[in-house]
C-alpha cells in the first residue's frame, strides 16, 4: 500500500549512513479528491510523510517539507498542502509550527476519522541547505528520487 502510494508522485527520502528515515511523497493537484482544496490547480500535496520515532525531532521532517515547498514552487504551485488526523494534536501543532494553516476538516472514505487539511504557501526563500544532526558532524540528510 506504501509503495503504491508512494508512487502517486514524487518519493523522496531522508537518508543518514545509507539508511532510509524518512519518507515524503508530493504530487500535483488532485482533481479526483474528496477534498476541494486538494482539487485547486495551484496547490500539490503531501502524502506518505514519515519520520522514523528514533530520528525524530532532528530537523529532518522539518528539511523535508522545505524540501517539499521547493518542489511544489519550482513547477509552478502556488500552495503546498498535507492532511493529518484532527485529534492527532502533536501533528496538528507541528505543522502549524511549519507555517500550515488549517483549510478545512474532511472525512476521507476508507478511514475512520476527520482529517484537518493544512496549507501553505509553495515559495519559499532562500536555499536548502542539507541538515545535519544536533552532535553528529559526520552525518547528513541527503535527499533522492525514489523509483
Amino acid at each position: 500500500m506504501t509503495r503504491e502510494r508512494a508512487l502517486a508522485g514524487d518519493c523522496f527520502v531522508a537518508v543518514c549512513n545509507g539508511r532510509i528515515v524518512g519518507t515524503l511523497t508530493v504530487e500535483g493537484h488532485d482533481s479526483s479528491s474528496h477534498c476541494e482544496y486538494y482539487r485547486q490547480r495551484s496547490v500539490a500535496s503531501v502524502h506518505q510523510f514519515d519520520i522514523e520515532p528514533k530520528w525524530q525531532s532532528r530537523g529532518i521532517g522539518r528539511a523535508l517539507l522545505a524540501f517539499a515547498g521547493h518542489w511544489a514552487a519550482a513547477r509552478g504551485y502556488t500552495q503546498i498542502a498535507l492532511d493529518t488526523p484532527f485529534a492527532a494534536d502533536h501533528l496538528v501543532a507541528f505543522y502549524r509550527a511549519q507555517g500550515f494553516s488549517l483549510v478545512d476538516v474532511v472525512r476521507f472514505a476508507g478511514r475512520g476519522y476527520d482529517s484537518a487539511v493544512f496549507g501553505k504557501a509553495a515559495a519559499v526563500r532562500g536555499g536548502l541547505a542539507p541538515a545535519h544532526l544536533p552532535g553528529e558532524t559526520s552525518r547528513a540528510v541527503s535527499y533522492s528520487p525514489h523509483a
